[in-house]
């Protein structure tokens, strides 16, 4: 079997070319990313948390979790992670003790201000190769599509979950349904002869009777 160009099939449907470039793009974007960040030991990740907090400090951890579509895990281990290096401290919400809020340290604000630095070259390099006219017509139409996506992807994960979730009926029947069996098994349970139970091993344990 000859295996044909993958990538063909792109090439006359425009959204899933967009779809492949866009991911690309992505890919390529992050490697040079992490190559720039690796002299100063910051991980992609940790770059994106600081990016976020330069921009809100003093957010919740959910918060963060939400900017950067992740889950509370992972978020915590990634704070955890920027906590060590002292470029956050966290601190008790005012009002609510159980939320930590989130603060970059000078050394954090230093920390990102000197990987932007050494992303410059990257930004001025593609900044380059495309006008700031066709940026703006760019945008708008990533924008909607990441709307759109976002809102199909909530509408089939609410559906998912209604779907595995059963009917509180459904619950109500079966525990009843058990508790008629329980109750047929219970008068279905034969009856020892009286005096008899010195000699045979009962049926149910396997053991022993008292007394031998």
């Amino acid at each position: 079997m000859v295996l044909t160009n993958m990538n063909a099939p792109f090439k006359d449907d425009p959204y899933h070319r967009l779809m492949q470039l866009v991911g690309a793009l992505h890919t390529k974007a992050r490697r040079f990313t992490e190559c720039r960040l690796r002299p100063l030991n910051m991980t992609y990740p940790q770059l994106a948390a600081l990016m976020a907090l330069n921009r809100q400090d003093g957010v919740a951890q959910v918060e963060l979790a939400s900017s950067l579509e992740t889950d509370a895990t992972t978020v915590m281990v990634l704070c955890d992670s920027l906590e060590k290096r002292g470029w956050l401290t966290r601190a008790p919400d005012e009002f609510d003790r159980r939320v930590n809020r989130l603060f970059l340290t000078e050394a954090g604000r230093h920390a990102y201000a000197e990987a932007r630095a050494r992303l410059k070259k990257e930004d001025d390099y593609m900044s380059a190769m495309i006008s700031t006219g066709e940026l703006r017509r760019t945008i708008p139409v990533l924008e909607d599509l990441s709307s759109a996506l976002e809102g199909f992807l909530e509408r089939e994960t609410g559906a998912l979950a209604s779907s595995e979730r059963p009917e509180q009926g459904t619950l109500i029947e079966g525990a009843s349904r058990r508790r008629t069996r329980s109750s047929r098994n219970t008068n279905e349970l034969p009856t020892r002869p009286a005096g008899n139970n010195t000699t045979k091993r009962t049926a149910a344990t396997g053991s022993l009777p008292r007394g031998l």
